[in-house]
């Protein structure tokens, strides 16, 4: 079970990776298909926005279950990748793209919390070094690989290329995950409100910086950005922003 484990949060960070790497380099062919210029930016930032109120959502794991949230996870970024990739629209793409975040996200995050639940100690930095190394070769290889599937074949098979490796990596993953016991959930305020407001104010710094209206530019970029911060205060350790000696300095 820990192999089968092993194997599916790898395959995991690699479909992840290659996601985020390999997209960049297609998109300028898909807009060259669909048009939609004023949304090409979005395709980065919805991912990212909805990224960390997955992570956040995620970090609930003892509340929901690593085998709840993990099947939850692949269900989003196998759903997002099948929009993208029969998008008619770039805005179409722009929404694929929100849910992949949203469930790579949760995916990293609860691959993460797996490590340390069902491995021993010592070898915990053998793991987290493996999914670090996992980013290597889509690194090396994504960009490029990317680039011949969309010159021979079409840039949609970017995307929907991802989902046999993310059902692959599901159907390893999840019996292991099963199989651990749940742990008492800590007695902590949750950060997915608190995700939500920092994707919030932080999207409407986004648009505010679009606008032709100087005032009303202005005017959300101020609120975004106030609502943004105060919401990273809360996610962040106690002191974070003051730099504050120990895990805030860091």
């Amino acid at each position: 079970p820990l192999r089968r484990l092993t194997l599916g949060i790898t395959l995991v960070v690699v479909a992840g990776a290659f996601e985020a790497l390999a997209v960049a380099t297609v998109l300028p062919t898909t807009l060259h298909e669909l048009g939609g210029l004023s949304y090409y930016g979005w395709t980065f930032s919805a991912f990212q926005l909805s990224n960390v109120v997955g992570i956040s959502i995620g970090s609930e794991s003892d509340r929901i279950g690593l085998a709840r949230l993990f099947s939850v996870g692949c269900l989003l970024l196998c759903g997002g990748l099948i929009i993208s990739g029969f998008a008619p629209a770039m805005l179409v793409i722009v929404v694929g793209r929100l849910l992949q975040g949203f469930g790579a996200g949760i995916l990293y995050t609860v691959s993460y919390a797996a490590i340390a639940r069902a491995y021993v100690t010592e070898l915990q930095p053998r793991m987290l070094a493996t999914l670090s190394s996992a980013w290597v070769i889509p690194g090396l290889l994504g960009p490029g690989l990317a680039g011949v599937i969309a010159e021979r074949l079409s840039w949609r098979w970017v995307f929907l290329g991802l989902v046999p490796l993310t059902l692959l990596a599901a159907a390893l993953a999840l019996p292991a995950l099963r199989s651990l016991p749940r742990t008492a959930a800590a007695r902590r305020a949750s950060s997915i409100g608190g995700a939500l407001r920092l994707g919030a104010g932080a999207g409407a710094v986004l648009i505010g910086a679009q606008l032709d209206h100087v005032l009303l530019r202005v005017l959300l970029i101020a609120v975004g950005a106030a609502v943004a911060v105060r919401a990273l205060g809360s996610l962040l350790p106690r002191g974070t922003l003051r730099a504050r000696p120990g895990l805030p300095a860091a």
